[in-house]
């Protein structure tokens, strides 16, 4: 097989991997500190195996899983503007796990209701932009 089509092979199984990684995460109910601290670590790990193991650099799909994994620490106050900006990079089941989880929305139990219909109104076709 030649080795540019191995490469379009590998990268589509990483792109693959790590959405499913991501989808794995989502299923948490919740995460500390420690936890995304310790998804950082697991993914520069993984990430230094498979460009090992393949020669690929950069990662693909590497920015999708670091905006996932610091989606946990966006603030508050800085949580509408991510959400509009970055919504359309994230499944609605990806989506309500950082809505979920996100450290300061755990907090404003409301605020997260309000983001979980924003995401329902996304799966029903509609194009609800917030302004919370």
């Amino acid at each position: 097989m030649p080795s540019s089509v191995v490469e379009i092979l590998w990268k589509q199984l990483i792109t693959h991997s790590i959405d499913t990684l991501v989808d794995a995460y989502c299923t948490r109910k919740e995460f500390s500190d420690g936890g995304r601290a310790q998804m950082q670590l697991d993914f520069a790990s993984l990430q230094e195996q498979l460009v090992s193991l393949t020669k690929i650099k950069p990662i693909p799909h590497r920015a999708f899983m670091d905006l996932y994994i610091k989606s946990y620490y966006v603030p508050e106050n800085e949580f509408d503007k991510w959400f509009n900006e970055h919504k359309s990079e994230f499944t609605t089941k990806q989506l309500r796990g950082v809505v979920s989880t996100n450290r300061f929305l755990v907090k404003n139990s409301n605020l997260r209701k309000q983001y979980i219909k924003a995401i329902e109104d996304i799966e029903s076709g509609g194009k609800r932009i917030l302004n919370l």
